[in-house]
């Protein structure tokens, strides 16, 4: 029988202090690609909904066994933001879900308005409050992220991970001058324009026949 650890990959690669891991969101693990026994488990972490952090031990390639309120007088510790399993490795966290909760899929509604975020497109999920990526429902910007620039509406995104930089990357109140390469400001709708898509949205469904509650007649018999 097929299990979690059966599952092959491919693996998105992050780097830590000069060392490439692999990360696998279907085993929630950090696998380090040069000695694939060396793994940090999604439980070495603290999870932060929106990120995770890691306190990393760069002597032992792994995470800080001691104290965490003392890591900062350590050498050789360094702190780190990482993003959600599943923002990180999709594929795998579907591989997971789909192993754990068969027909996960049916709970995300795909008749959301869609906005497009630097050639991306994201779904304007009421549900979540968050733009959800379409090819990556594990990749959420929360409407609360939206913020006023030059009288537009938007957000800063890091195009490599298609979400907002981490506060200590980026600082989306105090911008510098020249944007770094890797961050654009994109607009998205304000909302007042966005309470109505959604509004629009939910009365449509709302419309939509329950074929379960129509009589054998409606359903066409």
């Amino acid at each position: 029988m097929k299990t979690l650890t059966d599952y092959a990959g491919p693996f998105p690669v992050i780097n830590l202090v000069g060392t490439d891991f692999l990360v696998n969101a279907c085993t929630m693990q950090l696998i380090e690609a040069a000695d694939p026994s060396n793994k940090i488990d999604y439980f070495d972490m603290i999870d932060l909904q929106d990120h995770l952090e890691l306190v990393y031990d760069t002597s032992t390639k792994s995470s800080y066994q001691g104290r965490w309120d003392q890591y900062y007088d350590k050498e050789n510790t360094q702190l780190f933001w990482l993003r959600p399993f599943g923002a990180m490795d999709p594929a795998g966290m579907n591989e997971l879900m789909d192993y754990v909760k068969p027909g996960w899929r049916d709970s995300y509604r795909s008749d959301w308005p869609v906005i497009n975020l630097a050639g991306a497109d994201f779904y304007a999920d009421d549900q979540l409050n968050s733009f959800r990526q379409k090819d990556n429902p594990w990749n959420l910007i929360h409407f609360h992220e939206v913020m006023q620039v030059n009288g537009q509406m938007g957000v800063y995104l890091d195009k490599r991970v298609m979400n907002v930089p981490f506060p200590h990357e980026f600082n989306s109140y105090e911008p510098p001058s020249e944007m770094p390469e890797n961050v654009i400001f994109a607009e998205v709708p304000s909302g007042p324009e966005l309470a109505i898509l959604l509004n629009e949205a939910n009365a449509a469904r709302q419309q939509q026949p329950d074929i379960y509650s129509l009589s054998p007649n409606q359903r066409g018999r």
